[in-house]
């Protein structure tokens, strides 16, 4: 009972605090928790002005997070590309590792039973010991091959290839993406749009995210993309859907490891919450979209490493210092 007044006085704090007080205060999770369970309630008047300046907040700590890690990956040399540029370096080295295949087939015993399948001997020591042995010859292939393109003809915060910052007409387009859904956007993808934009980490490094002929290229590292606006306004209208409508934001990791995946990732529309689900477009598991957002930046923008063998932790921590919680 010694407790009870200041237990009270907590409770009264709570009541009149806004949820953007307890967001800057440090609740970043628990006031998203609180948003997301209202559902569609929180576009009630009670609620709707303070979720849509938290959803604003959340949304500049990422962009800043998002400038952070494009300049610290272009100190390391990481070297970001478009889709095509990556699908054509992606065939490169597939052709590489078929070579190495053929290599170790044609020196292995005639009644090898791997001689003949290809994927034992993807998964073979030989195979392995081949790619540590040619990774240098790896990484001189590809930079020549970047360089032959005439890469990076731009600075990459200046690329809008890898970041498509918001313009002059953002408003109007989101208005438009929402009369085309036949109703709103959640209130975190609305917030992405307006203070973020399209962005890309898809690119090459040795140690984040390999070529298919390099040491752990068997990771999809999944580094964040999610499609520019205008993008996103036309797939959804040349799109014809039964049912339930999805916003097309993102190839799902496979696919942006240069293999055939499961689908784009996407969101639900419409959809009247503070936060959709973001995953595989057709599916109905998957984060959050704040959440997913949280992991990309806990892991430097390549959430795909977590808990995979192979990976450049001390590389990932030093992307991750020091981003602002979301």
């Amino acid at each position: 009972m010694a407790n009870w007044p200041l237990a009270f006085a907590y409770a009264i704090e709570l009541t009149m605090a806004t949820f953007l007080d307890r967001y800057l205060g440090g609740q970043c999770v628990a006031v998203w928790r609180e948003l997301t369970s209202l559902g569609e309630e929180v576009r009630h008047k009670r609620y709707a002005a303070d979720a849509s300046a938290v959803a604003r907040e959340t949304m500049r700590r990422a962009r800043h997070n998002i400038e952070v890690l494009i300049t610290r990956l272009d100190a390391i040399g990481y070297r970001f590309m478009a889709l095509q540029d990556h699908d054509r370096i992606t065939k490169e080295a597939n052709s590489r590792v078929f070579r190495m295949i053929m290599e170790i087939s044609a020196k292995m015993d005639p009644g090898d039973k791997r001689r003949s399948n290809e994927i034992r001997i993807l998964r073979s020591p030989e195979y392995r010991k081949k790619l540590v042995e040619r990774a240098e010859q790896a990484r001189q292939a590809t930079t020549q091959s970047l360089g032959r393109a005439g890469h990076r003809a731009k600075p990459p915060l200046k690329d809008p290839t890898v970041w498509s910052v918001p313009g002059k007409n953002t408003a109007k387009e989101l208005d438009q993406l929402e009369k085309l859904a036949g109703g709103p956007l959640p209130m975190s993808l609305r917030a992405w749009y307006e203070e973020v934009g399209g962005v890309s980490l898809l690119g090459w490094h040795s140690l984040l995210s390999p070529n298919s002929d390099e040491p752990h290229s068997d990771v999809c590292p999944d580094p964040l993309m999610i499609e520019p606006l205008k993008s996103t306004i036309r797939q959804f209208s040349e799109e014809e859907f039964e049912g339930q409508a999805y916003v097309y934001l993102a190839p799902d990791d496979v696919t942006k490891g240069g293999s055939g995946g499961a689908g784009p990732y996407g969101m639900r529309v419409p959809d009247a919450s503070a936060d959709g689900v973001f995953a595989v477009v057709g599916s109905r598991k998957g984060l959050s979209f704040i959440n997913y957002l949280r992991g990309a930046f806990k892991w430097g923008g390549f959430p795909g490493w977590e808990g995979k063998r192979g990976c450049p932790a001390k590389l990932i921590s030093e992307l991750a210092e020091g981003l602002l919680p979301m």
